[in-house]
């Protein structure tokens, strides 16, 4: 029987052969947040040119993210993911993505998080039919526990934080919002609330202004309105200006002395201080999915849209220039819905662009694991420390690791002198 032990894709700074070594490869974290009522949640990530589609599950084997990923925050070397169908908030190490905690009660109906001073923020929606239910979850991260729960009006969505303040967008839920919650974050109480357009999706707080991104009511509630892009003064919740659109703009971002959201499948930027809407988009997406932009975030000097495809097959993401010339686009997983700034320890090889068509199936694997060649490979084995553990040639019948322990190893691969590295988990 194999002895069952953890292990993380790469674990602090780690001694490898002459082959194998660990580096730490800064870019972006796609949250995928999977089909809801199924646990197919994962994190992708975005760097050294090339995409991992599910590093999560490459890290931690058959365990799986969880029911439906709604956002993520980070606190140190930490990593927190809600996870809305789950009803749970999970602990990554921020690195490797290993996972580490689980906490599974007082979470009803998760949806955003914030983080200061040691805690947590969580918007609740609870019973989604209730309009009376809502609250936001303060939770105490080292012990893990909800310390309070603040009641709230129907719909909490995005919150983010501003001095000694929190504020809280309430999108409406299964019905349709027009507020902000302000929270003092010293009291944990609601203080004031600020009237909006309906349906306010997106909030951003910088150089003490409020700007708020309201999609309007949808064509399909009966009672359509259009979007509004609201500026309020921090010091004292006013109305400084708002813009009137035609449309429902959604994604605001913040660019230096420029704001970046979306129509549709449209990307749109303004100064700070406009007062009408541009009448060209700065680009379109054509592969933006079948409800258009999913999600889309400011990372650098780079905008990156999320393809949701058909919301049921692994999506896309797509890459563009702050001015909107497109740059790439990578395979990420089932509804891509946000994107993060990180850097993450890999194992690498000498040449870890070699031969990057050869694969290994299945992984996970339990017994063996076969490759997409039938040419003569020398195939060397090295687990987490770098120790080699297995040296053999590669043949049609696969290759038996039913004698090693369950865990990461780097499958090194040599055909005709060109050499390449694969992550494989063992169950």
């Amino acid at each position: 029987m194999k002895k069952l032990y953890k292990c993380a894709f790469a674990i602090l700074a780690l001694t490898f052969s002459i082959n194998v070594s660990a580096q730490l490869i800064p870019g972006v974290l796609v949250l995928n947040e999977g089909n809801f009522g199924v646990d197919n949640a994962g994190i992708s990530f975005i760097g050294g040119g090339q995409s991992y589609a599910d590093l999560f599950a490459d890290v931690n084997g058959p365990t799986p993210l969880g029911n439906t990923a709604q956002s993520m925050a980070f606190d140190g070397d930490k990593a927190y993911v809600v996870l809305n169908g789950s009803n749970d908030l999970k602990v990554l190490n921020r690195q490797t993505l290993g996972l580490s905690a689980i906490m599974q009660n007082g979470l009803n109906n998760p949806r955003h998080i914030v983080i200061n001073g040691g805690n947590a923020y969580v918007t609740c929606w609870a019973d989604a039919g209730n309009p009376n239910d809502d609250y936001v979850a303060v939770i105490h991260l080292l012990s893990m526990s909800i310390t309070r729960n603040i009641p709230a009006p129907e719909g909490v969505e995005r919150i983010i934080k501003s001095g000694d303040k929190l504020y809280v967008a309430h999108q409406g839920g299964y019905g349709f919002g027009n507020m902000v919650s302000v929270i003092d974050i010293a009291t944990n109480a609601i203080t004031a609330t600020i009237e909006t357009g309906d349906v306010p999706n997106s909030i951003i707080a910088q150089d003490g202004v409020l700007y708020v991104l309201c999609g309007g009511k949808p064509s399909w509630s009966g009672s359509e309105t259009a979007g509004k892009l609201m500026k309020f003064n921090l010091s004292d919740n006013s109305l400084i200006s708002e813009i009137n659109f035609e449309g429902h703009p959604s994604n605001l971002e913040i660019y230096g002395d420029y704001l970046i959201f979306s129509i549709d499948t449209d990307v749109y930027k303004i100064t700070l201080n406009d007062t009408a809407l541009p009448e060209n988009p700065i680009f379109s997406v054509e592969e933006a999915g079948v409800y258009g932009i999913y999600g889309m975030d400011l990372i650098g000097d780079k905008i990156y849209v999320a393809d949701a495809g058909d919301y049921v097959a692994p999506g896309k993401a797509l890459v563009y220039s702050i001015n909107g010339e497109f740059e790439a686009s990578y395979p990420v997983g089932r509804l891509p819905n946000g994107f993060y700034e990180g850097e993450i320890q890999m194992l690498a090889t000498e040449n870890p662009n070699a031969m990057v068509s050869v694969s290994v199936y299945p992984n996970p694997t339990a017994d063996r694991f076969f490759m997409n060649t039938d040419q003569q490979a020398a195939i060397k084995m090295y687990d987490i420390s770098g120790r080699l553990v297995k040296t053999t040639t590669y043949k049609t019948s696969g290759i038996d690791v039913s004698d090693l322990n369950s865990g990461i190893y780097i499958v090194e691969i040599t055909i005709n002198d060109q050499k390449s590295s694969k992550r494989l988990s063992v169950k």
